[in-house]
């Protein structure tokens, strides 16, 4: 699929810090060690949006946000950050269609726990999980609209711009915004060391953060081009996972780029980079490293890609290697290239 689609604002929590800026300008990323949940002797380093940002204080003390958490707190810095340089009217409608993965685990674990203190069954409200931060940041920011949630790995990024495009065509709303969100907590951090993530010369950080992009159907003063969208090719067992990005990358003709400024997590994801095609220009772009946070690390590669002098000149394919199921991609061909 693909749609015409014009970047009004974009927004970012990242460890680098807030805003798209600092994904580009070599702001050095938070880091600290953290065990996971089966000893406390056994831990890795992880990548955190620092502590020391206002923003915290602004979300935590919200009326709306009172029984929500960083995963929440995130989305909605990011959000809010998208629609105000988009400039988006009171009153316009704004359709959320959010990417999660490993926030999901810490907000259902969350949810959980508030719901037991309370005596009510958490199998009558399943949908509630995973709705809730979209509910709670739409309110928080005095939003109308519709929203949607899309659980997965990075793939999942291109099925939440699946949506969004959806809506503008056919006219649901008058601004969609695309985002992801991730929180770490000691059950991702334990998930991360069981799977050897700190090993290797280039051990792989488990991150946390989110990121917004606001489209409109007119006005892209961030750009305005065509997103192709690849919503993934499954690689079963991980043996097939070099042949679907194969598969993924074949759909593009040789003349664009392939994003390469990312560090793929250990698994069927690094195996299929190391064997990707190599009848292709790559673009290696040093940034700092701000470790694998899924859909929302997936963004802020985007938002690099977009604000790149080198990058906005010419089509780009970002892959979207999900460490859990699928290989997917977004496509970013700017407008007359």
């Amino acid at each position: 699929m693909n749609f015409h689609c014009n970047i009004a604002g974009m927004g970012a929590v990242s460890p680098a810090g807030l805003g798209l800026k600092c994904l580009t300008d070599g702001s050095a990323p938070t880091m600290e060690l953290r065990a996971g949940l089966s000893s406390d002797q056994r831990k890795i380093g992880v990548m955190t949006v620092p502590a020391e940002l206002a923003f915290w204080e602004k979300w935590r003390t919200h009326p709306r946000l009172r029984r929500a958490g960083p995963l929440t707190y995130f989305l909605a810095e990011a959000v809010e950050q998208a629609l105000a340089e988009a400039q988006v009217p009171d009153g316009a409608t704004v359709g959320l269609s959010v990417a999660f993965s490993n926030g999901v685990l810490s907000h259902t674990r969350r949810f959980y726990e508030e719901l037991k203190k309370t005596g009510a069954n958490p199998g009558w409200f399943p949908e509630t999980v995973f709705n809730a931060p979209l509910s709670h940041v739409m309110a928080a920011l005095g939003r109308e609209g519709t929203n949607r949630a899309w659980v997965g790995d990075a793939s999942a990024l291109a099925q939440a711009w699946m949506t969004a495009g959806l809506w503008l065509e056919t006219g649901a709303v008058d601004v969609a915004v695309v985002a992801a969100s991730e929180e770490l907590d000691p059950a991702v951090v334990e998930v991360a060391l069981r799977m050897g993530w700190a090993q290797g010369s280039q051990p792989v950080m488990p991150a946390e953060g989110a990121v917004a992009f606001a489209l409109k159907a007119t006005d892209g003063q961030r750009g305005s081009g065509t997103m192709h969208l690849h919503a993934g090719v499954p690689w079963g067992r991980g043996k097939e996972a070099p042949e679907a990005l194969a598969r993924v990358l074949e759909e593009f003709s040789s003349a664009w780029s392939v994003w390469d400024g990312f560090r793929p997590s250990p698994g069927p994801a690094r195996r299929a980079w190391r064997a990707k095609p190599q009848r292709r220009r790559y673009l290696s772009k040093e940034r700092a490293y701000l470790g694998e946070a899924h859909a929302a690390s997936a963004g802020w590669s985007l938002g690099r890609i977009l604000t790149d002098s080198e990058t906005r000149r010419g089509p780009v394919i970002l892959p979207l290697l999900g460490a859990s199921h699928q290989v997917g991609a977004l496509a970013w061909e700017p407008e007359g290239k």
